[in-house]
């Protein structure tokens, strides 16, 4: 976004460039100008081992960087859990998250999504803790997250043997592919076919069940704007929608406004800065509603 570059990984260092090691390896994170110096640098974990594996900036310019985690820190399960770490674009930590179970859970890579959340893909010996199944021995391991690192949905894939993921993007229809290995010829795996010992598997996820794009009009109906205050729109659909979600982004697309709402409810838009305030009688909009 400034056209410098940042970097996730591990450092078992405490000294040169890095400024402070926890014990055994720490996430690493580096932001770097245009020129590859050093802007900052952040060391994250405790006296296990703590690896951090994917990181993506965020449309605020904050960072979401993800692995797994060894040490006790708070939410620990036990081995290694998931790692979900949210850092402002100074480097200061926001929050963070932790999921797993009692064994060894190791995500690998955090992508983005059109909803504002996350999706996380990894691997999984846990049959316990935020684990609802395990297929059996090593499964892939896919969280939906929202946009504050909570759970939207999980889902294992797998077979009796040992598989891992590796890489997750959401497509165009709002699905999701996966990318990783098996080891398996049966469960999830049966009918792909498996070549023998370890085998690439790419896996195709349908769009979140819980989520349904509706066409919208350019021009919606807009109420309760007046010249003097204008402090909430309601929204209606003619279709029977319970809830709708309204995202308000500006030409960058950088979030707004993040409100759920009744179908007919109003919407709360006093805190947009000015300028972001629609005309009474030209109000276009777009959005995505479930």
């Amino acid at each position: 976004m400034d056209g410098g570059y940042i970097m996730a990984g591990e450092s078992d260092s405490n000294d040169g460039d890095v400024s402070v090691n926890y014990g055994n390896p720490d996430f690493w994170i580096v932001k770097l100008d245009g020129n590859g110096s050093i802007e900052w640098e952040k060391s994250l974990g405790g006296i296990g081992l703590d690896v951090a594996t994917s990181i993506r900036q965020l449309s605020d310019g904050n960072f979401i960087v993800a692995g797994y985690v060894g040490s006790n820190i708070l939410g620990h399960h036990g081995f290694f859990d998931y790692w979900l770490v949210k850092l402002s674009s100074a480097g200061v930590v926001i929050w963070d998250k932790v999921y797993g179970g009692s064994s060894i859970d190791q995500a690998f890579e955090i992508q983005l999504t059109s909803d504002g959340g996350f999706i996380l893909v990894g691997e999984t010996q846990s049959v316990d803790g935020d684990l609802l199944n395990n297929d059996g021995g090593q499964d892939i391991w896919v969280l939906k997250l929202n946009e504050s690192g909570e759970i939207v949905w999980q889902k294992t894939l797998g077979g009796n043997m040992a598989e891992g993921g590796r890489s997750v993007w959401q497509t165009n229809d709002g699905g999701y592919i996966l990318g990783g290995f098996t080891w398996s010829t049966n469960g999830d795996v049966s009918g792909s076919g498996n070549q023998g010992e370890s085998d690439f598997w790419v896996v195709k996820l349908s769009p979140d069940p819980w989520a349904r794009k509706i066409s919208l009009p350019n021009r919606l109906q807009l109420r309760n704007l007046s010249q003097s205050a204008s402090h909430s729109i309601t929204l209606q659909l003619a279709s029977e929608e319970p809830a709708l979600t309204l995202r308000i982004t500006d030409l960058l697309a950088r979030q707004l406004s993040h409100q759920t709402i009744s179908n007919g409810g109003s919407a709360d838009i006093s805190a947009l800065p000015n300028g972001y305030l629609p005309d009474r009688h030209n109000a276009f909009g777009q959005g995505l509603f479930w």
